[in-house]
């Protein structure tokens, strides 16, 4: 028994230490869709280094229903553990960016009129 507790304490900084790393390679996002569509709600959303150390991938956010990305972030959304992430009015993350949020921060009321959607957001570690 005693050898037991003896590998668990010795095995326990080694695993705690590759969990905060894997916390520390992600980036967490609550995102709130628009009312009056199907499926509203909240959605929290975990991004995670890809193998390059670096995520660039386009994320879109469509509502299946209608085809329109019925989304905007919430008033106290945050991106966190050192990512840079922009979010696009547009699908495929094309046009300019509406806005732009760096590690912490934590997004304002942001106002988005009807018909002008964040449809696609993609983030930089």
């Amino acid at each position: 028994m005693f050898n037991c507790l003896l590998i668990f304490l010795l095995s326990f900084p080694t695993a705690y230490a590759q969990l905060s790393r894997r916390y520390q390679d992600m980036v967490l996002l609550t995102v709130c869709s628009k009312p009056n569509f199907v499926g509203e709600g909240y959605h929290k959303i975990r991004i995670f280094k890809d193998a390059d150390g670096i995520s660039s991938t386009c994320f879109e956010l469509p509502d299946p229903t209608t085809g329109k990305p019925p989304f905007s972030i919430e008033a106290s959304s945050v991106a966190v553990t050192g990512a840079f992430c922009e979010f696009w009015g547009d699908v495929g993350c094309a046009g300019t960016p509406k806005f732009s949020a760096r590690d912490g921060d934590v997004l304002g009321e942001l106002k988005l009129v009807p018909d002008n959607y964040i449809a696609s957001y993609s983030c930089f570690f």
